[in-house]
């Protein structure tokens, strides 16, 4: 019987390794191959175990694949089935089994099947025998779980069983990868706070809080990331490069200035400090420390040998005037070849320029500078700097010669509107300074510094009222801002203060202003505010406290304002003073107050060719043009000429007149003059028997003395007959403001009568006084005596006469316009009547009836009204041609309503001379109705 089973059990195993050794797999259709005998339990255990005795574990397995196929729910041979699997590995197989007892209940299957399914990496099934164990029975199952469901796409799973654990006795490990999973889905947010909750409980850690902070910054929110990472500020050592870095940039991006430097310094401290830090350092430290950035810039660009970390130390350097420790650093680098990287950029040129300008070689300075701007032409900002050093250094020529050539250049480079008009304004040319401020003026308009200083060329330049309307509004913007700036804001504060003491002390002069410049005065001094004080002083005419702020100020300084030095000397009428700052520094002196000391000092040459030639350039300048026309006007030296065409009563005249004035001395001047009128009648029985022309000779001199000027002279007259003129005048400027006149002539023409034009003359003493009550009002009265003679110094009458006249100025300038009014009483006596040819100068049918009222007028009264216009370019010297003229209106109580007026024009034909051309109607002068014409023509040329 047992030969037999054996027998049988040979056969089974014979058919078994005869079959194709494929295994049937879950869900597939058709069943291994195996032995086509009828399955016999007994015979395939005997088979199975004779396999296993003879160490064939994969025949066994074979065997009880066969022995599955025909009984699948047989739990033993699945049990055979799934340990021959393992024995002969083949593991994928066997778990298959495992999970089907597993699934039968069987207790050790689901070990089995656990063990075989990590092996394999089958996470299905692993994910399913793990559920089965329970996810959360230690801390390794837990986390193999979540592996599983990761592995699987299904990190929801995984969450949510974490979620239910999150403040189990897992915790640290749930929480982190808690925040895993939710970066993994894409809620980072949720990521975040799982981290920083672990973080919260164990501590933080350089890599959690950089992955916090990575989350967080990828979503937006900048200041959150940099929150999360200033929690680890003060726990992550210095060697936490990453940390660092990060914390860095972070912090930078925010300009959370104390932990940049903090993070800064933790990464020099540790040598891993980046191009950056280095760079952000220097930022931080420019001006609470700039010794230390100046360092720090030196090590950069010993580290890196960048050219940006040259010129941060060159700008500090600057900044805390080293001017000579970098003059030497610069020529040792040069000398070591080490600029070549640096000298390519024209910024760097400009800070060498600087550097050489504050050591002292003004001319490497401008080299230098010249080198940048070859590197950089069309740099505007560049181009703006080196007018700015021009200026700087005082190098007036250049820049004349710099404006020449760049004209126009301003259009492509707006840059240089702002400097052109500076260096304009510095060489004196206010008016081409102008188009460049305005240029500006849009952008620039809130600006109070940019507004004074505007101010102050409008003024200069001659428009006053444009002048006076931007200091109120650089005052407003001034105020406005004082007000709304904190107290307590140093400098910031001190400049506005200055700026409106700046336009303060011209509109708002007082006890407010004086409080607030004694308190620059007492404050820290630069450059600025010296000037300001000093002009405050002098213009408050505290002439003791600017010498004495002078000489404190600027007692040990090579360069001393000039201007201050000269406005003392003027005060003190410090001659010698001025002829010095005269002769040295004239070009960098106020024109008008250099005038002023020219004329002082005795210089009058060199101050009316300094007047002249300004006005020229500055025709608005109003006090300049009265400087000029005080030169010109009272200029004792000069050559005239006179024709004039005068239709009177019916006779014509045609005069000509001849002076030659020249200057003895500073106060005594020598005049000669002559002159001839051809006279013609007009109309019939107007005059009788007349000579053909009259001819005349003076010879005087003339002394200006404090209060005003005297004239004395003597001369002849040819007229009817030949007689001797004399005359002494003078003008006294009184103490009160007013002006006294005084004339004493003797045989001078004398005007009352046609008459007594041609055949008569005059003794006469005239007294005036001319009171200003206001720059506009003035009132002058004329008290006069005459006795009206003939050329043989008969007497034909006499005159007296008592004369008002009150004008008010309506405009000073563009043209000056005066109104005036008047009236006067003249009263007149005749004498004897006329003899010889005196008589025979009356017409014949008048003789037996005229006698001395031929020549002496009926006494009358006079009252008018009338208006001039541009009557300063009549008497005194004007650079431009200019029209005038005059219109009055007139009762006298002889002839009744009268007129008067003139038409004229005057200007320059040569430059230092002057023409004038007059055309002028009358009728009731001297109480007569006819109708007077006159033409004359003058001509002025002016010497010394």
């Amino acid at each position: 019987m047992k030969r037999r089973v054996i027998m049988s059990a040979a056969i089974v195993m014979a058919a078994a390794q005869l079959s194709t050794p494929l295994l049937c797999r879950a869900g597939q259709n058709t069943p291994p191959p195996g032995p086509s005998a009828p399955f016999n339990t007994e015979l395939y255990s005997l088979g199975y175990d004779v396999f296993l005795a003879n160490g064939n574990p994969r025949d066994a397995f074979l065997l009880a694949e066969k022995a599955v196929a025909a009984k699948p729910d047989d739990i033993e041979w699945r049990r055979r089935a799934a340990q021959s699997g393992e024995w002969s590995s083949n593991t994928a197989a066997a778990l298959e089994h495992w999970m089907y007892l597993n699934s039968a209940g069987q207790k050790d299957a689901a070990a089995n099947a656990l063990r075989l399914a990590r092996a394999t990496g089958h996470n299905r099934y692993l994910k399913q025998l793990l559920e089965q164990r329970g996810p959360a029975e230690s801390r390794e199952t837990l986390l193999e779980y979540v592996s599983v469901c990761e592995a699987l796409g299904t990190p929801e799973t995984a969450i949510d069983l974490l979620e239910r654990h999150r403040s189990g006795p897992y915790r640290k490990e749930v929480l982190g990868h808690l925040s895993m999973l939710y970066e993994a889905v894409g809620q980072p947010q949720k990521a975040v706070d799982a981290l920083m909750e672990q973080m919260n409980a164990f501590g933080a850690t350089e890599e959690g809080l950089l992955r916090a902070a990575a989350l967080t910054f990828g979503t937006g929110n900048i200041r959150d990331a940099y929150t999360i990472l200033e929690a680890g500020k003060q726990i992550i050592p210095a060697s936490s490069t990453a940390y660092w870095e990060t914390f860095d940039d972070l912090a930078w991006a925010l300009q959370e200035i104390p932990a940049v430097e903090l993070a800064s310094r933790k990464l020099l401290e540790s040598g891993k400090a980046r191009e950056e830090d280095y760079q952000r350092l220097i930022l931080i430290g420019r001006d609470k420390d700039p010794q230390a950035a100046y360092r720090l810039s030196l090590d950069g660009w010993q580290r890196f040998g960048l050219p940006d970390f040259l010129k941060s130390a060159l700008e500090l350097g600057l900044a805390m005037k080293n001017y000579r420790t970098l003059a030497d650093m610069l020529t040792w680098l040069e000398h070591e070849g080490k600029l070549k990287p640096a000298e390519q950029d024209a910024y760097f040129w400009s800070l060498v320029s600087q550097v050489h300008r504050g050591a002292g070689a003004a001319g490497e300075s401008v080299r230098c500078y010249r080198e940048a701007l070859r590197k950089a032409p069309a740099d505007g900002e560049l181009a703006a700097g080196y007018v700015w050093l021009l200026l700087d250094l005082d190098r007036r020529a250049e820049l004349r010669d710099l404006l020449v050539a760049w004209n126009g250049r301003e259009k492509k480079m707006p840059a240089l509107h702002e400097p052109f008009g500076a260096a304009q304004a510095y060489l004196g040319e206010y008016h081409k300074a102008l188009p460049y401020f305005q240029a500006r003026y849009a952008e620039k308009r809130n600006d109070p510094t940019w507004l004074a200083a505007y101010a102050d060329t409008l003024e200069q330049a001659g428009w006053q009222e444009g002048a006076f309307i931007e200091r109120l509004n650089a005052l407003h913007l001034t105020r406005t801002r004082m007000k709304s700036m904190p107290p307590g804001t140093g400098d910031g504060r001190q400049e506005l203060l200055a700026e409106y003491a700046r336009a303060a002390m011209v509109l708002l002069p007082g006890d407010g202003v004086d409080s607030l410049m004694k308190g620059i005065a007492a404050g820290r001094q630069d450059n600025v505010s010296r000037e300001l004080v000093a002009a405050w002083a002098l213009s408050s005419q505290r002439t003791d406290l600017a010498r004495l702020w002078f000489w404190r100020e600027y007692a040990r300084m090579t360069r001393r304002p000039r201007w201050v030095e000269l406005t003392l000397a003027l005060e003190n009428n410090d001659r010698p003073a001025m002829a010095r700052l005269l002769q040295e520094d004239l070009e960098r002196l106020p024109y008008r107050d250099a005038i002023e000391a020219a004329v002082r000092s005795g210089q009058i040459p060199p101050a009316e060719s300094v007047a002249f030639d300004r006005l020229q350039t500055n025709g608005r300048d109003n006090l300049l043009d009265n400087q000029v026309r005080d030169l010109f006007g009272s200029r004792s030296g000069g050559l005239r000429y006179r024709l004039s065409l005068l239709d009177r009563e019916g006779v014509g005249f045609l005069e000509q007149q001849l002076s030659v004035t020249t200057a003895l001395t500073s106060r005594y001047s020598v005049k000669l003059e002559a002159g001839n009128a051809d006279i013609r009648h007009q109309e019939l029985d107007v005059v009788g028997v007349y000579p053909a022309s009259i001819r005349t000779a003076r010879m005087g001199g003339t002394m200006r003395h404090a209060g005003g000027n005297a004239e004395l002279y003597a001369g002849f007259r040819e007229a009817v007959y030949t007689h001797l003129q004399a005359g002494l005048l003078g003008d006294w400027k009184l103490a009160s403001g007013s002006t006294l006149e005084a004339a004493l002539t003797v045989g001078t023409e004398s005007d009352e009568s046609l008459g007594l034009k041609i055949g008569g003359m005059k003794d006469e003493l005239r007294l005036g006084l001319q009171h200003g009550f206001t720059p506009r009002d003035t009132l002058l009265l004329r008290l006069s005596g005459s006795i009206l003679r003939d050329q043989q110094w008969r007497r034909l009458g006499t005159r007296g006469s008592l004369e008002a006249e009150l004008t008010h100025r309506l405009l000073f300038t563009g043209p000056d316009t005066t109104l005036r009014l008047f009236s006067g009483y003249h009263s007149f006596d005749r004498g004897p009547d006329p003899v010889g040819r005196t008589a025979l100068l009356i017409p014949a049918q008048q003789r037996p009836t005229s006698g001395s009222a031929y020549y002496v007028p009926e006494s009358f009264a006079q009252a008018g009204l009338g208006l001039l216009v541009g009557e300063e370019a009549r008497y005194a010297y004007t650079r431009n041609w200019r029209p005038f003229g005059g219109f009055d209106v007139s009762w006298n109580s002889n002839s009744g309503a009268g007129f008067y007026y003139r038409l004229g024009l005057a200007g320059p034909v040569l430059g230092l001379d002057k023409l004038e051309g007059t055309f002028s109607q009358d009728s009731g002068t001297f109480g007569t109705s006819d109708i007077n014409s006159r033409f004359d023509l003058n001509y002025r040329y002016y010497f010394r």
